[in-house]
C-alpha cells in the first residue's frame, strides 16, 4: 500500500510543462469585471489587463525556468549576463506595471526615452502588434508541439477566427516578415524581437522549442479580450 500510495503522490508532482504553467497564470489574470471597480474606464481596465496578462507570462517563465527560486542568483562571477538582465528586466517591468496601474508615470522601463522625438522610429499600432503576435506564434510553430495545433494551418485558422481576418492574409503578411519584402522597419523589428525574446525565454526553461507554447497562450488572451469588426 504504501509504495501505491507513493506512486500517486508521484504522479501528482508531474511538473508542469511551460505552457501548462503559463494557462495557470494567464487563468489568474484579473477580468474586465474584476478591474471594474477600481477602474471606470473600460481602456483602463483593457490596459490593466493587458499588463496582467505580460507579467503572468513572464512569471510563469522564470517559475518553470527557476522552480526553486532562485531567480536572483543567475549571473556567474562578476561578468553579467542575459539572465541577470533579464531578471533585472522584470523586476523593473513589475515595478512600473504597480506605478501605472495606480495611476502614476512609470520610473523605469516604461517611461519614455529622452531620444529627440524626431528622431523617434514610428510606432507599430496596437491592432498590428495583435497581428505580429499571430504571425509570430505561426512562424514559430513546428510539427509535434502541440497536439490542438499539429499543422502550421491548423494555428493560421485559429489566429484568423481570433484576429477577424480571412486566414490567407496570414500567409501573405508573414512572407512579408520573413523576407522583409513590403513590411515596414517597425513592423520587421517589432516581429523579429518578439521570436528572439520567446526563443530566449524558452531556452531558460531548458527547451527552445517551447518559444511557440510561451507565446500561444499570450496570442490566445490578447485576442479574446479585444472587440472584432472583421476584416
Amino acid at each position: 500500500m504504501t509504495n501505491k500510495s507513493n506512486g500517486i503522490a508521484d504522479l501528482l508532482r508531474q511538473p508542469l510543462t511551460l505552457e501548462e504553467r503559463i494557462e495557470a497564470h494567464l487563468k489568474r489574470a484579473p477580468t474586465d469585471s474584476q478591474l471594474a471597480d477600481d477602474y471606470v474606464d473600460p481602456a483602463d481596465r483593457q490596459n490593466v489587463r493587458y499588463r496582467a496578462l505580460i507579467s503572468a507570462v513572464l512569471n510563469a517563465c522564470f517559475e518553470h525556468g527557476f522552480p526553486n527560486g532562485d531567480t536572483d542568483i543567475v549571473e556567474v562571477g562578476q561578468e553579467p549576463n542575459a539572465w541577470g538582465e533579464l531578471t533585472d528586466a522584470r523586476r523593473s517591468f513589475l515595478h512600473d506595471v504597480d506605478l501605472l496601474n495606480a495611476g502614476t508615470s512609470a520610473q523605469l522601463l516604461a517611461k519614455p526615452t529622452k531620444t529627440d522625438v524626431a528622431l523617434q522610429p514610428k510606432s507599430v499600432q496596437a491592432k498590428v502588434k495583435d497581428l505580429i503576435v499571430w504571425l509570430a506564434v505561426i512562424h514559430l510553430h513546428q510539427e509535434g508541439l502541440n497536439s490542438n495545433f499539429p499543422t502550421q494551418q491548423s494555428v493560421i485558422d485559429r489566429a484568423a477566427t481570433a484576429a477577424g481576418r480571412q486566414g490567407s492574409s496570414f500567409h501573405r503578411e508573414l512572407s512579408k516578415l520573413t523576407t522583409g519584402n513590403g513590411a515596414t522597419p517597425a513592423n520587421l523589428e517589432y516581429f523579429w524581437s518578439l521570436i528572439e525574446m520567446a526563443q530566449q525565454l524558452a531556452r531558460a526553461s531548458g527547451n527552445e522549442k517551447d518559444a511557440f507554447s510561451l507565446l500561444l497562450p499570450a496570442a490566445l488572451g490578447i485576442s479574446a479580450a479585444l472587440p472584432r469588426n472583421g476584416h
